[in-house]
């Protein structure tokens, strides 16, 4: 299921209020953040992340992530200003896939 970057925003703030209830985010100005997934299959999560993370001014932004797709691979690197790609397989059909307990 693909989804649309505003829906990617909200989707991130709900879980950010979900699973951090009681700790204020950790303002990103001036530091380097690493933004981790599992993988990338369309990019539309993790360009939403980059780019609010972006947003807020880091020194260095980098995307690390196990497996994605070439599109999104190539995608990643005009959102962050570094990527760490693990494995970008030439067939690829989901994240999945390159997991044995998914």
């Amino acid at each position: 299921m693909e989804i649309g970057l505003g829906a990617a925003f909200v989707l991130l703030r709900e879980r950010r209020r979900r699973y951090t209830p009681l700790r204020p985010p950790i303002d990103p100005k001036g530091r380097m953040v690493i933004v981790v997934d599992d993988g990338i299959a369309t990019g539309a999560t993790m360009t939403a992340a980059l780019r609010a993370v972006r947003a807020r001014k880091p020194k260095k932004l980098v995307a690390a992530v196990a497996v994605a797709s070439t599109q999104a691979a190539r995608a990643m690197r005009e959102e962050a200003d570094a990527i760490v790609c693990l494995n970008v397989p030439a067939e690829f059909y989901a994240v999945g896939q390159f997991f044995n307990n998914f």
